[in-house]
């Protein structure tokens, strides 16, 4: 462009978090997702992107939250100590929670307000070794997460939580799996979940973790990894228990 001044933008600036399904949940429902991105995005952030392809010389002018964001997390709880002196073995899940509080549920192709923005850590196999963790089991963790922020947040937030988290995985060719969750003003939620690293938790997965399996004085899974990986799991679990 031939003006020697700055286009100047006061605009907004919003990280984009995209879930991509075949349906969308309904109010209290779950579904599975097939793919999740995330992107900058915001009204002011877009129209900064745009004028600067043209050629532009823009500066914005925006707000950021420079602490870490809000998240929910828990902290042990000293309750009872199991008697039995083997580990509970979870193989199982682990997913970002990505929440937003708004008053109604956005309808197809139309966007809301959120009141309120929250991360952190979920996933089924997550949520039972905490769990245990804060009943004073000692709790040994198999899952797999991505090679990324959410991963080693998740990793991080599960030690904290009195999980080991010494078996645990990062894969470097998928995601963290997250769970974006939409919750209105009656305390409904609808919830996208894209399993992302987690399906990789496959037979491999528990043949690698044989020993620490068939140590184990118990052993969950969930329907939140391969099921040939589940089954795989069991038939360690049984071989070495007779049970």
């Amino acid at each position: 462009m031939t003006d020697s001044k700055k286009i100047v933008i006061f605009g907004s600036v919003v990280q984009d978090l995209i879930s991509y399904t075949d349906v969308f949940p309904r109010p209290g429902e779950s579904v599975r997702g097939n793919s999740f991105l995330m992107g900058s995005g915001g009204k002011g952030a877009n129209q900064a992107v745009a004028a600067a392809r043209l050629g532009a010389d823009v500066q914005l002018i925006a707000r950021k939250f420079l602490s870490n964001m809000t998240k929910v997390t828990g902290q042990p709880i000293q309750a009872r100590t199991m008697t039995d002196s083997r580990k509970i073995v979870i193989f199982g899940s682990v997913v970002q929670d990505l929440i937003s509080y708004t008053d109604v549920f956005p309808r197809p192709g139309e966007s809301v307000r959120g009141n309120s923005f929250l991360m952190g850590s979920g996933g089924k196999g997550a949520n039972q070794a905490v769990a245990a963790a804060r009943l004073g089991a000692d709790v040994q963790l198999i899952a797999r997460v991505g090679n990324d922020t959410f991963g080693r947040s998740n990793i991080e937030d599960l030690r904290q939580s009195g999980v080991d988290v010494s078996q645990m995985e990062q894969s470097d060719t998928s995601h963290t799996g997250t769970a974006t969750i939409t919750v209105n003003a009656q305390g409904e939620n609808c919830i996208v979940v894209t399993l992302g690293a987690n399906m990789e938790l496959d037979e491999e997965s528990a043949e690698r973790h044989e020993e620490t399996i068939s140590n184990a004085a118990m052993v969950m899974t969930q329907a939140e990894v391969s099921r040939k990986g589940n089954r795989r799991v069991f038939e360690i679990a049984k071989k070495c228990n007779g049970q």
